[in-house]
């Protein structure tokens, strides 16, 4: 590791896991699993509060994309709170397909 830190430009988190980036790194199914599970428990803990505290944002709109949106937990949410709200989900293939 300490060869790693005198290599200009490696974030702290490539030099934690020997040169990985963060997206190298949730490639691996043991991390993708984490990083994903973490990420819909979140999203299913704020966005009641989203709704609550920001349900402005959502008026008045008759699309929305959630870029990077898992299984889709934030964007089904705001379908609920909003029906004619069009919702679409993107992500990489590997989240959307569940293989986590």
């Amino acid at each position: 590791m300490q060869g790693d830190q005198q290599q200009p430009g490696l974030s702290p988190f490539a030099m934690a896991y020997g040169g990985q980036t963060v997206w190298e790194r949730a490639e691996r199914d043991d991390a993708a699993f984490r990083f994903n599970d973490a990420m819909a428990a979140d999203t299913a803990f704020l966005m009641p509060i989203v709704l609550r505290e920001c349900a402005e944002v959502f008026r008045g709109l008759t699309s929305l994309v959630d870029v990077a949106g898992g299984l889709g937990g934030a964007a089904a949410t705001i379908a609920a709170a909003f029906p004619d709200l069009k919702c679409t989900v993107l992500d990489l293939p590997q989240v959307v397909a569940c293989k986590w």
